[in-house]
């Protein structure tokens, strides 16, 4: 049973009307600035917001969620969880939306087609406001299909059709670094990447080819390896397919360094040729992607193009609560990246 000071207390709440007759703007003004669902002067913003913490006016959540059809309630899906890459823009993701106060549904689709269609139909039965997609692999239409179901969808890592996206620019990347290591002296240069399945990997195979194009060197095919089977298992896969490469080729004819798509194929890379004999980076130079925190404690420390992990994540939270208040549409952000260069390059 409520106290006579409880009831008191409901009783004198301000309401959203008090605050709009306080800061002297119309009821909707006040929505727009709790929403951010229009633009509104930044006179404006605080002159509402001062009238907000005068009144210690609190909104309805439960009102406005049922107003706004919103459950407050997003899925992100991850390829590989394990990938700390990944890892780090899911944190990313869940920082933003601890602010908001938005629960965060993470999967792990490990790679699987089938097993990530399972995980979409799931949460969209659970009628989440939107789906943010973390790289992936052949699963467009199940984006389209989350896409008409109404449930906003950004991608990230990626791009694909008009969908808003949040992605670094992998192209100049890739081919900023093969113009770096070439002006240190390399011509004999080797690309092992995952299967070119996604946009991300596409640009920078492409940036590498327009980097060996704009220095006038030919691409040694026996030195470019494009494998599925290091979409998963990347240090164990590299190690592997690299064990195989010096089987098959002469020490004298294996490239001076190794460009990679991933911190731990490159990993993997150097592991293999470590046991084989050869000295990294006296013998082969060998560079990563992504700059994960165990590059810089392996022996020797791995230089890499460094992503702005955290920053993806946050970008792709607050694109996908613009496209839910529809004030965001078509959106594309590119991040830059930084090469990071540390002992595994031959100087």
């Amino acid at each position: 049973m409520e106290t006579g000071q409880n009831q008191e207390r409901r009783r004198n709440k301000a309401t959203i009307v008090d605050v709009a007759k306080k800061a002297g703007v119309a009821i909707s003004t006040v929505s727009h600035v709790l929403n951010h669902t229009a633009p509104i002067s930044e006179e404006t913003r605080k002159r509402v917001q001062q009238a907000i913490l005068d009144l210690d006016y609190t909104p309805n959540m439960l009102a406005r969620n049922l107003r706004q059809k919103y459950s407050n309630v997003i899925g992100v899906i991850v390829p590989d969880i394990e990938n700390e890459f990944y890892a780090n823009v899911a944190s990313g993701i869940f920082r933003r939306a601890d602010l908001e106060q938005d629960t965060v549904f993470l999967v792990d689709s490990g790679y699987s087609l089938e097993k990530e269609k399972m995980q979409v139909e799931s949460l969209v039965k659970r009628q989440v406001d939107g789906l943010i997609f973390l790289g992936g692999s052949k699963d467009e239409e199940l984006i389209d299909w989350a896409h008409k179901q109404n449930v906003a969808v950004v991608l990230g890592d990626r791009r694909y059709r008009n969908y808003c996206s949040v992605e670094s620019d992998n192209f100049k990347a890739m081919r900023d670094l093969v113009l770096w290591v070439y002006g240190l002296g390399f011509r004999k240069i080797g690309y092992v990447s995952e299967s070119l399945d996604m946009t991300n990997l596409q640009d920078r195979y492409n940036g590498l080819r327009e980097g060996f194009h704009q220095c006038s060197l030919a691409i040694d095919e026996q030195w470019i390896l494009n494998d599925s089977w290091l979409k998963l298992e990347k240090v164990d896969a590299a190690k592997s397919l690299m064990n195989q490469m010096v089987r098959r080729i002469k020490a004298e004819n294996m490239p001076e360094i190794f460009l990679t798509s991933s911190d731990m194929i490159a990993i993997g890379i150097m592991d293999a040729l470590i046991q084989n004999g050869y000295r990294v980076p006296e013998d082969i130079s060998v560079v990563g992607f992504d700059d994960i925190r165990l590059v810089q404690y392996y022996n020797p420390p791995v230089t890499t193009i460094r992503q702005q992990c955290r920053k993806m994540g946050e970008s792709c939270y607050q694109m996908l609560r613009g496209v839910l208040q529809g004030h965001i549409q078509d959106q594309h952000i590119v991040l830059e990246t930084e090469l990071i260069c540390r002992q595994s390059v031959r100087l």
